[in-house]
């Protein structure tokens, strides 16, 4: 059986929709942007990208890579 909604309930499941997308990716994007300000002080190095892969059920690359030190 198919519901059949009015345009202004088609609105708001839209606006809904996106406000709970938004609220999941919340943490994960707090947590970022903290780890990402506690590694600015980190030393830099020469590395050498072997592969990138998306993952598109969660928004993030899988970055591959090889690097030696001094």
């Amino acid at each position: 059986m198919a519901a059949a909604f009015l345009p202004w309930e088609k609105w708001l499941g839209r606006l809904l929709h996106i406000l709970a997308i938004a609220i999941s990716k919340l943490p994960y994007t707090i947590r970022r942007r903290r780890l990402l300000a506690r590694s600015s002080g980190w030393p830099e190095t020469e590395r050498i990208v072997t592969s990138i892969q998306w993952d598109s059920s969660l928004p993030r690359e899988e970055i591959a890579y090889s690097f030696a030190t001094d």
